[in-house]
């Protein structure tokens, strides 16, 4: 259980930290936090939230009250709209040693678990009320058990998957752009079924192919997700936007920055792992 939670963190913890920081730094030079806010009790309560929540999002449910936004600074938006799913993700690891508990493994019980479960969020989301906007937990817990399910179970699903990462994405693509576009949001049998297809894309597209991963010695996917937002964002402040020249600047500098920052920082964090236990196995 520590050993899972030590590797959930020091995955997850060093590099968004460093992300945090970074967009902090971002938003102040902006102009876009309120006067006098930096130096209020209220900056270190929302930054702490920040950090252990992971996203803007979460904070704002923990002090709805709070105000730190100036509308009137060169950002018009929170300059990385994708962190709220980062929180989505720390609740699902917080639930995974109970769905996915090693007595249910023992008992061949895993796959009733993660259906019981998936149900259950399924249901809540179809029934979700549209005020609460994104970052409920219970409200996307099946599509991280639909992801879940297709690793756990890869070898059954190994010839309809590997692959085949090209034709899913076509497959998607094409119902989107002449059947009909849907949201991630919407409680209909339509979107969950593009919603899975998606999760099967992106689970084909690890098997598919040369990774960057294989190109680079080492995974960046994590940095892409946490850098591409405040890149492209900053990028807009200063007008640069529309054209090839646009997507193929900010893609070389996400792809530049991902890979910097796992060299530097991800990977020295991943290689503190168990050094406490073994600091307090020497000291005993």
């Amino acid at each position: 259980m520590f050993d899972y939670l030590e590797r959930r963190a020091l995955r997850i913890y060093p590099g968004l930290w460093l992300n945090i920081l970074v967009l902090i730094a971002m938003i102040g030079i902006a102009g876009n936090f309120l006067p006098g806010f930096l130096f209020s009790w209220d900056f270190f309560v929302w930054t702490a939230q920040v950090l252990i929540t992971g996203s803007n999002t979460a904070a704002g449910q923990l002090s709805p009250t709070l105000a730190y936004w100036n509308h009137a600074g060169a950002y018009t938006y929170f300059p990385s709209g994708v962190l709220w799913t980062l929180s989505v993700e720390l609740a699902f690891y917080a639930l995974v040693p109970l769905i996915f508990a090693r007595a249910l493994a023992r008992r061949r019980l895993l796959g009733i678990s993660m259906s019981v479960a998936a149900i259950v969020s399924l249901y809540r989301f179809w029934n979700r009320d549209p005020a609460y906007g994104p970052g409920e937990i219970d409200d996307y817990l099946w599509i991280f058990l639909a992801g879940a399910a297709l690793n756990i179970y890869w070898d059954k699903v190994k010839p309809l998957l590997s692959g085949t990462a090209p034709l899913l994405l076509a497959v998607y693509v094409l119902l989107n752009v002449f059947h009909r576009t849907y949201s991630y949001q919407d409680t209909n049998l339509y979107a969950v079924m593009m919603t899975l297809l998606l999760v099967a894309t992106t689970i084909s597209c690890a098997h598919t192919g040369v990774q960057i991963s294989t190109i680079l010695k080492r995974d960046i996917s994590y940095g892409i997700y946490l850098w591409h937002m405040p890149i492209i964002w900053t990028m807009g402040v200063f007008g640069w936007v529309g054209g090839w020249m646009f997507g193929l600047i900010a893609l070389v500098a996400t792809l530049a920055t991902a890979y910097i920052v796992r060299v530097n920082i991800e990977e020295p964090a991943l290689r503190l792992r168990g050094t406490w236990r073994r600091q307090l196995t020497s000291s005993a």
